[in-house]
């Protein structure tokens, strides 16, 4: 049997639904200051609302979406998914 642990694989997920994330002052300053083109997006209240394009560590939705990834992945190789255990190739 192998085992695999792929670092920073939820990263690597593509968001499905429409997610939403709010930076707060601080960190909006620090963006804005590193990166100009960010500024008009700053809110009166200094913080900035990000739509999430990818999975972040913390979100609800992570570990599915990463799983349907990788299982789609696999499939097209020629792997076949355990009818048992969903998570097993």
């Amino acid at each position: 049997a192998v085992t695999l642990d792929i670092g920073g694989a939820y990263l690597n997920a593509d968001m499905i639904e429409e997610v939403l994330m709010l930076i707060s002052k601080e960190l909006a300053d620090i963006l804005v200051k590193s990166n100009p083109q960010f500024k008009p997006y700053q809110r009166e209240d200094g913080t900035i609302i990000v739509r999430l394009d990818k999975a972040l560590y913390g979100c609800v939705e992570s570990g599915k979406l990463w799983n349907m990834k990788i299982t789609k992945q696999l499939i097209s190789m020629g792997y076949k998914q355990n009818a048992y255990e969903e998570c097993v190739f």
